[in-house]
């Protein structure tokens, strides 16, 4: 009888530390996950957008993006300066070659992972700017405003073109607002008034303030005999603000 109670004994013994055990295994687990690094790193750019010089755009063109990485830093909660963590894992060009969208990644040590993006320009506004006048110098963008010349020719009353004059480049943050009649120069026409002008003007060519990027705009305006101005050009660039 005595060597049956002390198996039962033992048994229970056993029994309770394997309960123990369980329990220091199960807090050890909990406290691990708790202490588990889930937060990923963050990169930060000294400029939201980066111009190029001459022979740092042709070493992009070619896939060397060594020069993408001036000013940009990585920091984790864990870890802490990631910097040299930091890679470019993709670029995106646009606009023959005028300006390219960067994509960046680190990850920390615990291999959570962080991503932005960044604009670089590989031409300047200028030549953006001149190069979009020359597009627009081989032709006509639709063929109306020479078509309207020629229908008006033999209208007496009225066969001046009005005038329309936009700023030519214009420079706004990431998701600053962006209304064009804030940067018209000129618009007037021999007959019209500049009320009946302004409810005739048109505008071609898209734009997102929201993304960074360079957006060429051509502005057109008809006067009541219908007139076509000149094309205006005005070069919207979204982050140029902030290049460095």
């Amino acid at each position: 009888m005595r060597k049956k109670f002390q198996n039962i004994k033992a048994k229970t013994v056993i029994t309770c530390l394997l309960f123990v055990l369980c329990v220091i295994m199960a807090v050890f687990l909990v406290l691990d996950r708790l202490n588990q690094d889930n937060t990923p790193p963050s990169i930060t750019f000294a400029t939201e957008s980066i111009q190029l010089t001459e022979e740092e755009a042709s070493a992009v063109l070619q896939k060397d993006y060594s020069c993408l990485l001036t000013g940009v830093s990585a920091f984790d909660d864990s870890d802490g300066d990631i910097t040299d963590r930091v890679i470019v894992y993709s670029v995106n060009i646009y606009g023959d070659h005028s300006y390219a969208v960067v994509n960046y990644r680190a990850l920390d040590r615990s291999n959570n992972m962080a991503t932005a993006q960044r604009l670089a320009y590989l031409k300047s506004p200028e030549q953006i700017y001149q190069e979009f006048l020359d597009s627009l110098s081989n032709g006509p963008a639709d063929g109306t405003g020479d078509a309207a010349t020629e229908n008006n020719a033999a209208d007496e009353s009225d066969t001046q073109r009005p005038v329309i004059q936009m700023e030519s480049v214009v420079n706004l943050a990431v998701g600053e607002t962006f209304e064009p009649q804030e940067y018209l120069i000129t618009l007037e026409d021999d007959v019209d008034s500049f009320e009946t002008l302004a409810q005739n003007c048109r505008m071609e060519g898209e734009f997102d303030v929201n993304s960074a990027g360079i957006y060429p705009l051509v502005f057109y305006v008809t006067d009541s005999d219908g007139n076509e101005s000149e094309p205006s050009v005005l070069i919207l660039t979204v982050g140029l603000n902030d290049v460095g």
